[in-house]
């Protein structure tokens, strides 16, 4: 597949007819036992990253600059030369469940984290909300995170 072509030849029309002809009803049968939902597109995208990621990794290519270099092209491309965007900063933390619990361990200690750390802890507890209830002191752990915020 030539993605230069397909980057460069496609309206917004085009581009539009593409992924609204993807679109279906949630609960619609798609194929075989395949139900719609509305979130149908989210799969197939994740999984384009996720290939796009393995081989700027395989060729070298940090896919943070990839993808800034992907988005300043596409913003550039339509809002034209007048608008165009000099730089998109991308940063890309990798965090695992032993990163988190040690964060957990250290707010239940009362010990302070950073709003990065925080931000960390937010996000894999909404996506984990069994975990926190398991092992650590849910009360004390929010108020710290709410006073942060505050």
């Amino acid at each position: 597949m030539d993605f230069t072509i397909i980057n460069n030849q496609l309206t917004p029309r085009d581009r539009n007819q593409i992924f609204s002809d993807l679109q279906y009803e949630p609960g619609e049968t798609i194929g075989g036992d395949i139900q719609a939902s509305p979130s149908f597109l989210l799969p197939g995208m994740v999984d384009a990253l996720s290939f796009l990621y393995k081989g700027s990794i395989d060729q070298n290519i940090p896919f943070e600059i990839l993808v800034e270099r992907g988005v300043r092209k596409a913003i550039n491309q339509e809002k034209g030369a007048q608008f165009g965007v000099l730089n998109v900063d991308l940063d890309i933390e990798y965090v695992n469940q032993h990163n988190v619990e040690g964060l957990l361990e250290r707010l239940d200690a009362g010990e302070e984290i950073t709003n990065r750390e925080a931000e960390t802890v937010v996000r894999y507890l909404f996506r984990n909300p069994g975990l926190i209830d398991e092992k650590y002191d849910k009360s004390k752990i929010v108020k710290i995170i709410t006073d942060m915020v505050d």
